[in-house]
């Protein structure tokens, strides 16, 4: 900084010229994916597509809508590299474990993205065109399994929830397919969902909502419900509820008949209050 004195005595400061420093570099967000024989992993991944398309061939349309994919990979997945195979990630069970839903029964996406990581004419430092997806999946796609769509506590009461008249639980339902991705065709294609669920309760004699709350990107809506064990059994085995992604146990309170049962006042003591008078 330079000063100078004015005839004036008024100082005038001269700021030396800007500079322009170079832009520091991003540190990318995520782990690169892991050097593979390329040719073997399209084949595991791609066999694994094909069990997907021999399970959902014989399905309905409408049960066609709702084909969820697990995905277990070494490095978490990007949201957009599950669009360029037409999947729609709908949640992370941990960092490896990805349950999405396909838009396209067939998965021809998915199966494109493989062939282009298979033929990938990789140059030194370079990885394999859509390796970020295919690369990282440690196992081969699957279908969504009962087990993955069940917490601990609700595998362990399974058969008493089924065998009971009513059952109290938590479930997480997710979107039919939609016509696209943007927000207003997931919020609808996850109404359409909510309306079957509320169609099949119907005046409460299979089950009652007492609450429910939508995810804020419209991927799920989370909710408590009272059910007839019989039907919470049809709903786990019928691929007709496959849009019901998760089953959780909710806290059980005891009826006034069960306390009613259990109360006992053996070796308690009582102290008897004595009534002021005015």
């Amino acid at each position: 900084m330079v000063t100078v004195n004015a005839p004036s005595e008024l100082r005038i400061e001269i700021l030396p010229p800007p500079k322009t420093l170079e832009r520091r570099k991003l540190k990318p967000g995520f782990a690169r994916p892991p050097q593979r024989d390329q040719a073997a992993h399209a084949a595991k991944v791609s066999s694994g597509i094909e069990q997907i398309q021999r399970a959902v061939a014989p399905l309905t349309p409408e049960q066609k809508r709702a084909i969820f994919l697990k995905l277990e990979s070494i490095n978490p997945l990007q949201e957009a590299d599950l669009k360029k195979a037409g999947l729609i990630p709908i949640r992370q069970q941990g960092k490896q474990f990805t349950v999405a839903l396909a838009t396209d029964a067939k998965l021809t996406a998915f199966e494109e993205c493989i062939d282009k990581y298979e033929m990938s004419v990789v140059q030194a430092g370079k990885q394999p065109t859509h390796a970020a997806l295919v690369a990282n999946l440690e196992l081969a796609p699957a279908l969504l399994a009962i087990e993955d769509r069940t917490s601990d506590s609700f595998q362990t009461e399974r058969a008493e929830l089924v065998g009971s008249t009513w059952a109290n639980v938590k479930i997480e339902l997710s979107p039919l397919r939609p016509k696209d991705d943007t927000p207003q065709s997931l919020r609808r294609a996850l109404d359409e969902a909510f309306a079957k669920l509320k169609s099949a309760f119907g005046t409460g004699t299979q089950g009652q909502i007492f609450d429910h709350i939508y995810d804020r990107d419209f991927r799920a809506i989370t909710l408590n419900v009272r059910v007839r064990g019989k039907f919470l059994g049809d709903m786990l085995k019928s691929l007709d509820w496959s849009f019901i992604t998760w089953f959780d146990t909710l806290p059980r309170f005891q009826t006034f008949a069960e306390q009613l049962a259990n109360f006992d006042l053996t070796g308690k003591k009582f102290t008897r209050r004595r009534r002021r008078h005015r």
